[in-house]
C-alpha cells in the first residue's frame, strides 16, 4: 500500500514540478516566495554526478530537484543527465543541444 501511494504521490509531483523556468521578472512587493526555497541551504550536484536522493539542478526547466530512483535520465555526448520530469525528458528530446549544450548545472 505505502508503494502504491508513493508512486501515485510521485507521478503526480513530476507532472506538477516541472515547468520551464520564466525568465526572471521583479517580484510584486512583499511576495517573499522561491520555488527554489525547500532547497534553501543544499548545494546542488552537478546534475552528470548526481545520484538518487541529491538536489541537482534540471537541465530543462533550470529548477533544483531531489533526483528518484526512477527520474527520467537521457544520454547525450557521453553523458548521463537527469530530469525533473517526463515533460523536461519529452522537451529535451526534441532539441537536446539547446538544453544540454553549455549546461553547467
Amino acid at each position: 500500500m505505502f508503494r502504491q501511494i508513493t508512486i501515485v504521490a510521485f507521478a503526480l509531483l513530476s507532472s506538477l514540478a516541472c515547468t520551464k523556468a520564466q525568465p526572471t521578472t521583479v517580484a510584486p512587493a512583499g511576495d517573499t516566495s522561491n520555488p527554489d526555497d525547500a532547497f534553501a541551504g543544499k548545494p546542488a550536484v552537478p546534475n552528470t554526478a548526481a545520484r538518487t536522493g541529491d538536489v541537482t539542478v534540471c537541465p530543462y526547466s533550470g529548477r533544483k530537484f531531489v533526483v528518484a530512483h526512477d527520474s527520467p535520465r537521457w544520454e547525450y555526448q557521453g553523458k548521463t543527465y537527469v530530469l525533473c520530469s517526463n515533460k523536461a525528458l519529452i522537451e529535451l528530446r526534441k532539441d537536446p543541444a539547446k538544453y544540454l549544450d553549455g549546461f553547467a548545472g
